[in-house]
């Protein structure tokens, strides 16, 4: 549903972690890494712990039983351990909202083309590679396209501004020659172009369009959703009818917000769908939730629910609502999210 399980993951290993060495401090150098035993220590100071394989695995076993406690303290009388303090405190962190979360923007270098090998027939494309490329496709067949290694932005005559692809075969070709412009220029003759704005846009890529919706590069045709869902509790069909309906106000405003829908068909979500959705079964519900979360992921087919409730045709404008044109601004983010770059494109 989100990423945000992974910044769950690396605070409840350190707060779990802190926990266990608060409780048990003479464990300190079985478990921090990089402060293991050593031929110096004696037997007093490794202890009981670590003489044999069963001994370990009972410690390992046992290693949290004070939590079935309602709390835990010390010789000196300090707390080390208080269930009623602790847990709340803990879902609260969980769900903070202050996660930066990034991908990795890719070069698209492994493979030259799409795999499948198709039959022969009048629509073939003229795409082969290797050793068969002066074969003609439309009596031999063959795959139908190169693969998209990164994007170029670019600014035409008329001074529009549009991201234009170089695929993996002529990646390595473009990137080493000095003379960029001349490059493009030959590859896309019909486009007139001007000028290279940004001379490499990888997959994964964030930016922003004109109207304030966030994307990700997913290629140069295709953007997919750069917002990430907050966590949430998803209904089930033993949940509280309220609690359905609050799920389904949350993910009509998400999609609303990050405007995955058309303008018209987003009215149509908020109005028309929304009234519909209170006259159905819960059964009609939960399916008609799981398809707006199927929504949020990018993924638009066969969303029989929605379209019952009154969406008709799908309509999740991913692809040419939200190329990268004039106005758009891109964002360079550092590995961590914590620095960035933005750049408007004029």
């Amino acid at each position: 549903m989100n990423d945000y399980h992974h910044a769950h993951d690396a605070y409840l290993n350190a707060a779990i972690s802190l926990i266990i060495l608060r409780a048990k401090p003479e464990l300190l150098k079985e478990l921090v890494y990089g402060m293991h035993y050593t031929h110096k220590d004696n037997k007093e100071k490794i202890g009981t712990y670590s003489k044999n394989a069963t001994q370990r695995k009972k410690m390992y076993d046992s290693l949290l039983d004070f939590t079935l406690d309602d709390y835990l303290t010390n010789e000196d009388g300090e707390i080390l351990w208080e269930y009623k303090h602790i847990l709340p405190k803990m879902r609260k962190i969980m769900n903070y909202r202050q996660i930066n979360i990034t991908k990795k923007p890719e070069l698209l270098t492994g493979k030259f083309g799409d795999e499948t090998v198709y039959q022969a027939d009048e629509k073939s494309k003229k795409f082969a590679s290797g050793l068969k490329r002066h074969l003609s496709p439309q009596k031999y067949g063959g795959t139908k396209k190169p693969i998209s290694g990164f994007s170029v932005v670019i600014l035409n005559r008329n001074d529009e501004i549009k991201a234009v692809s170089i695929s993996s075969m002529l990646s390595e070709k473009y990137l080493g020659t000095e003379d960029k412009l001349s490059f493009i220029q030959n590859i896309y003759p019909n486009e007139k172009i001007q000028k290279i704005l940004v001379e490499k846009v990888r997959k994964y890529t964030r930016y922003i369009l004109p109207n304030g919706a966030v994307r990700l590069v997913s290629s140069y045709k295709e953007a997919s959703n750069g917002m990430q869902l907050p966590m949430m509790d998803i209904p089930d069909k033993n949940s509280k009818l309220k609690d359905i309906e609050n799920t389904f106000d949350k993910l009509s405003k998400f999609i609303s917000d990050n405007k995955l829908f058309t303008d018209v068909k987003i009215e149509i979500l908020n109005s028309t769908i929304r009234e519909n959705f209170s006259q159905f079964e819960v059964n009609e519900k939960i399916d008609l939730v799981q398809e707006l979360l199927r929504v949020i992921k990018g993924q638009n087919q066969n969303l029989k629910v929605l379209s019952k409730a009154g969406l008709g045709t799908t309509a999740q404008q991913l692809q040419s609502g939200n190329i990268i044109t004039n106005e758009t601004t891109l964002i360079h983010q550092s590995v961590t999210g914590l620095y960035e770059t933005r750049v408007k494109l004029k």
